[in-house]
């Protein structure tokens, strides 16, 4: 995000007030990420972000060709970008586990080409820790490049034509409520369905006169606006993650007030206490350095965090190592803003030195991603190997690229006229390659649920669930869960949606959840292999006393005529010890619970008698 000082017009020389907002704005994103009590809705800075920059940019391309704009728009990111970037790199190889770094690898090529909210976008959201991303944070930045792509095509259409900019703002308004009804994490990293926000600013920019508005500048109602910009983060508890509720979702209703008070600050501005007082001296601080503070913080965080395996953490362990991380996070970004803004900024300026640096990171990149391989033994390496030996999640990025607003995603299997319908959370997304791969061998094709939660609180309802089965003329349901059948709302919507299927003549077929384990399993061998000290194991019996609810669960199920089928003894051979690995230490899991391909196909057995149960 132009988080930072763009270029001074004269118009701007004269608005401390905007540094203000950014030094907010960059505070409640700091604060959000090194989990201070109350900020919980910090990211919300983020949109106030969005509106600064539409307002700006309305103000910094009159008279500029694109090519102008364009540059001035790379003059003013690149530099402190590019040392993100490279830093980032640099430390990760030194510190991360080659499957850790594989994943940073990854976020640097999209780094690269401004495309990191739409490799974010292929993730779980953005509020999931599992992965390993120092670089998450740069999911605003390649929407902003992309918003400024498309400002000399965008701000000609609609500066001098009211209605059609108030239509395209409602356009895009509307589609991100009703996207993030449905595909929460669409609504927050893609363009099309934030570009409202942008326009607010925009909208003040072009619309919104000094002079039309001069009665109403009394410090009375600039005071009103700025404390319900302050309170409004604390207002509400925002879930983002969660699809299918306007208030608490977002970005939303609580996002449009946050983003309408930022405009209406825009063109009333601050009251004085804000915008003269000692406040002002701190906040406009921190909005000066508002970029470089917000590209160093978060790779800060999460770098100094770090532990194989670990994802994205940003609990720090002590008051110590949460010095150590402010201290660390000051001094880069000083530094970054000192040279990005200051020294080396003049150096930036040429279009083959901007190319240059972007092809020597990414060719940097490249060479430390195969060279992070190679130190390790192959049994290592097969170890390490564990997290990317999974499937794309859930319906895969060009699946949802091109079917954004797609409810369920024809797996790679058999022809369509014989379909079934794999439903399940993560769990079902773990086995769902090898299970289609054993329904296309007796000539089903497998059909999957885009979302992660159907028939969990938050998530499709058994009645949705079976309108959406019945829309489509499945032949069979197969679910297949973590052991979530202690809760008794998820189990009675469960067993309502199977119900469902059977009185409309579909056969509803349930696999048990698998065995698992206290500890992730790869980081376990791992550790093992370098000092055996990490005990790794669990039983038959243990997983039957730990899934005591789900048994009790099958027995109603199977009295009502629904198939059952337990994939423990595939994993437990002989009744005794579970397996978590192969005898060339390829784990079972990704995880503490989730199996790889590798695991998956041990069940593959199983799944060719659920097949055959349908025939």
């Amino acid at each position: 995000m132009t988080a930072g000082n763009t270029e001074m017009t004269v118009v701007e020389d004269t608005r401390d007030d905007i540094q203000v907002l950014r030094g907010i704005a960059v505070l409640l994103v700091v604060l959000f990420h090194f989990q201070v009590p109350f900020f919980g809705n910090g990211f919300i800075g983020v949109d106030v972000f969005f509106v600064i920059s539409g307002y700006l940019m309305a103000k910094l391309y009159e008279g500029r060709t694109p090519l102008e704009f364009y540059r001035r728009r790379a003059d003013r990111l690149f530099g402190g970008y590019i040392l993100t970037v490279a830093t980032t790199l640099a430390v990760g190889f030194l510190i991360a586990v080659p499957v850790d770094f594989a994943q940073l690898f990854e976020q640097v090529v999209a780094a690269v080409f401004a495309l990191s909210n739409v490799q974010y976008w292929g993730q779980n959201s953005y509020f999931d820790k599992t992965a390993f991303n120092p670089l998450l944070h740069l999911w605003s930045l390649g929407l902003e490049i992309q918003f400024y792509f498309l400002v000399p095509f965008l701000y000609p259409l609609l500066r001098r034509r009211p209605i059609l900019f108030a239509a395209a703002f409602a356009l895009s308004l509307a589609a991100c409520i009703v996207v993030q009804y449905v595909s929460p994490k669409t609504a927050f990293f893609l363009l099309p369905f934030r570009i409202w926000e942008f326009l607010i600013g925009a909208g003040i920019a072009w619309y919104v006169r000094v002079p039309d508005v001069r009665a109403l500048r009394g410090e009375s109602l600039k005071l009103g606006l700025a404390v319900a910009l302050l309170l409004l983060p604390l207002a509400v508890t925002l879930r983002p993650e969660a699809a299918g509720s306007i208030l608490h979702g977002h970005p939303s209703i609580f996002a449009l007030a946050m983003t309408a008070l930022t405009g209406a600050i825009l063109a009333f501005g601050f009251p004085r206490i804000l915008s003269e007082g000692w406040a002002a001296i701190g906040l406009r601080w921190l909005g000066d350095r508002s970029y470089a503070i917000y590209l160093a913080h978060f790779p800060v965080i999460v770098l100094i965090n770090y532990v194989p395996f670990g994802g994205t953490r940003f609990h720090f362990d002590g008051p110590l190592t949460l010095a150590l991380g402010l201290a660390v996070m000051t001094a880069l970004a000083l530094l970054t803003h000192h040279l990005a803004d200051g020294a080396w900024r003049p150096a930036f300026r040429r279009t083959t030195v901007k190319m240059g640096l972007l092809a020597a990171c990414l060719t940097v990149a490249v060479v430390l991603h195969a060279q992070s391989w190679a130190a390790y033994p192959p049994e290592m390496r097969n170890v390490l190997s564990a997290w990317t030996d999974r499937d794309a999640y859930r319906c895969g990025k060009v699946f949802r690229i091109l079917n954004p607003t797609g409810r369920l995603c024809p797996l790679d299997s058999g022809p369509d006229e014989r379909r079934i319908l794999l439903l399940g959370n993560s769990h079902a997304d773990s086995i769902k390659r090898v299970f289609a791969e054993a329904a296309r061998a007796a000539g089903y094709a497998v059909y999957f649920a885009v979302p992660n939660d159907p028939l969990m609180p938050g998530g499709w309802t058994a009645e949705r669930t079976a309108a959406l089965a019945a829309d489509h003329r499945f032949e069979a349901v197969v679910l297949h869960y973590s052991d979530v059948y202690a809760d008794t709302r998820i189990a009675r919507e469960i067993l309502g949606f199977a119900l469902a299927m059977i009185d409309s003549g579909v056969q509803a077929i349930l696999i048990g959840p698998v065995p698992t384990y206290g500890a992730q399993v790869p980081k376990a061998m791992f550790e093992n292999l370098r000092a055996p000290a990490f005990p790794l194991a669990t039983t038959l019996t243990a997983h039957r006393v730990r899934t005591a609810a789900y048994l009790e669960f099958a027995r109603a199920v199977e009295a009502a005529g629904i198939a059952t089928f337990d994939p423990a003894p595939e994993l437990c051979p002989d009744g005794g010890a579970c397996r978590y690995a192969d005898s060339e230490f390829r784990p079972f899991y990704f995880d503490d619970a989730h199996l790889t391909l590798t695991g998956a196909a041990v069940l593959r057995p199983l799944f060719d008698r659920v097949i055959a149960q349908l025939r």
